[in-house]
Formats: structure tokens, sequence, C-alpha cells
């Protein structure tokens, strides 16, 4: 799937972080957040030192959770990041 794709996909968010925001809180490293079936939430978690790993600790699995929403807050919302998307996907094809 296409970002563009992703993007207009109702059970999808696809949300861009200008390069001059201000909040680049766990950009170090790549995270991702799932909610199990049971409803705990693990986190999966990227670094220079370690290649990926996976924790449901509550206190690691909350910090991803802040990260997340700060990151999220200063991101476009999903609407307004399709334009900036196609830009470059125009770029990059032309």
């Amino acid at each position: 799937m296409d970002p563009l794709e992703a993007g207009e996909n109702p059970w999808t968010s696809v949300q861009v972080l200008l390069e001059n925001a201000h909040n680049i809180a766990g950009l170090l490293g790549g995270f991702l957040l799932a909610e199990l079936p049971e409803g705990n939430v693990a986190a999966y978690i990227e670094s220079r030192v370690t290649t990926g790993r996976v924790t449901d600790r509550p206190k690691e699995v909350r910090a991803r959770e802040f990260k997340y929403d700060a990151i999220r807050a200063d991101a476009l919302s999903r609407r307004e990041s399709l334009n900036p998307i196609r830009e470059k996907m125009r770029r990059w094809t032309t």
C-alpha cells in the first residue's frame, strides 16, 4: 500500500511530522505500540544500542505512549498530511 492509499484508508492514520517541528522526542529510535487482545499495551523499541525488543512493562510503555502523543501533537492532521506526501511522490517520480 502506498502512503496515499494508507492515508485515505479509514483504518490507518498517516501523519507527517515536518522537519521544522520542535518535538523530536522518540526520533532517535523507532517504536511501535500495540494493544493486545486482553487490553494490555506492549511496545516494540529500537535504539542505537539494541536492534529491537518488546516490553509490556508499564513504566516503559507509558514513556512510549507519552512520546507518541507528543509527536502526534506536532504532526499535521491526516488530511493536511496528504499534500506533502503527494508533493514528495511527485518529485521522486518526475
